[in-house]
């Protein structure tokens, strides 16, 4: 069994919560993401822990039945994402990846992607989180539409799409993917966060890699890291560029 030590120390929790955690391997915080006027005031100890921690970081959500009345509106883990077939289907499978998971058998673990280091990191703890759980993965990647002004407005969907479905299999094609676990893609043409959002809501854990935005963005907007871990059900991991997998 595991051992543990309770300690007791004074200061900025976030703070403390980073400079105790820069030799583990997790760092676990429960979540409660302010932003503008509430975020001057009070701050956010996830947000700190999120931006700042070495090791990657596990932020937790309350059981729904212990969420203030605000958050009454949050799906739970068992709703299954409806999309659209036109705009937001499976991407076509590339090779180990299938398309969107149809069911909800295996737990899923959910990694988001992008063109970072950090996202490539994310997806390799996404894969390795699955294996221990038994699981499979889901790798997921916003694109912004074209805008309704363009020339052609179909052609310009099509050429974003493609290239969204490139970079998806670009990603997996890097990972070592255990037999056991099945690799899924999904595109969709949205910001991130509501895409992150949708897709979570049938994830076992969603997995980040950390973002990095400007003063100004993480005041009034916070990161695309914090805004997710705000609104979603399930576990969220923000993993730092530099994680590897270990035994």
């Amino acid at each position: 069994h595991s051992d543990w030590i309770l300690q007791f120390a004074s200061g900025d929790t976030g703070r403390v919560l980073v400079r105790q955690s820069k030799d583990a391997r997790l760092l676990v915080v429960g979540t409660r993401e302010h932003v503008g006027l509430a975020r001057i005031l009070d701050g956010s100890v996830s947000h700190y822990c999120l931006t700042h921690a070495v090791c990657a970081v596990v932020a937790v959500p309350a059981l729904a039945a212990d969420r203030r009345a605000e958050d009454s509106d949050t799906v739970g883990q068992d709703t299954t994402v409806v999309i659209d077939e036109d705009v937001g289907g499976a991407i076509p499978a590339a090779e180990g990846m299938n398309g969107e998971p149809e069911a909800l058998g295996a737990p899923l673990v959910v990694a988001g992607v992008d063109t970072s280091a950090e996202s490539l990191a994310a997806a390799h703890y996404a894969v390795t989180a699955a294996e221990l759980r038994g699981g499979d993965v889901l790798l997921v990647h916003s694109f912004s539409p074209p805008s309704a002004r363009a020339p052609d407005t179909e052609a310009a969907f099509s050429v974003a799409r493609t290239a969204a479905e490139k970079l998806l299999a670009a990603v997996a094609a890097q990972l070592v993917v255990p037999a056991q676990v099945t690799m899924h893609g999904w595109v969709e043409p949205d910001d991130a966060v509501t895409v992150l959002e949708a897709s979570a809501r049938r994830a076992t854990m969603l997995v980040l890699g950390r973002d990095d935005v400007s003063w100004f963005e993480r005041l009034f907007m916070g990161a695309v890291t914090s805004q997710v871990v705000g609104q979603v059900a399930c576990p969220v991991v923000v993993v730092p560029g530099h994680w590897r997998a270990r035994h």
